[in-house]
């Protein structure tokens, strides 16, 4: 999964942990981020000379402390009025247990089954259209 040889937006990734039982990591971003308080995938942008993959793998780490497997990316689109682009990516978590490695971009974290990620009173709309693309997967 490389990036489009026009990419001039930045870039971004959401990642879609899924662990073996079926369970997705969302994470809580803390006061002071964009939408705080709302509950979503870990997110994060690109670095220079960065593929998706690697992206995925060094936010991962960097965010919650675990070792991902990125597997396939699920979509593309625009963000923010079009000032970004971000690349969904379904991630295989590999190793260790979450916990919060930035506190000022995280506030909480918790494996859900899509039941209770859809039950989020603060998730983003987009969760739903996800959630029925990773069941068209399974």
């Amino acid at each position: 999964m490389s990036l489009p040889s026009n990419a001039h937006l930045p870039q971004g990734v959401v990642l879609v942990i899924r662990r073996a039982d079926a369970h997705y990591l969302y994470v809580q971003r803390a006061p002071g981020e964009s939408f705080p308080g709302y509950w979503g995938p870990v997110s994060g942008g690109v670095e220079p000379g960065e593929s998706l993959e690697e992206t995925a793998v060094r936010e991962a780490m960097e965010e919650v402390g675990i070792v991902v497997r990125p597997i396939r990316q699920l979509r593309d689109g625009l963000a923010k009025g079009g000032a970004y682009r971000l690349y969904w990516l379904l991630c295989e978590h590999v190793s260790g247990e979450p916990s919060i490695c930035a506190p000022g971009e995280i506030a909480a974290f918790a494996w859900l089954t899509r039941e209770q990620a859809l039950a989020l009173e603060f998730r983003f709309d987009g969760d739903v259209e996800l959630m029925a693309e990773l069941d068209a997967l399974s």
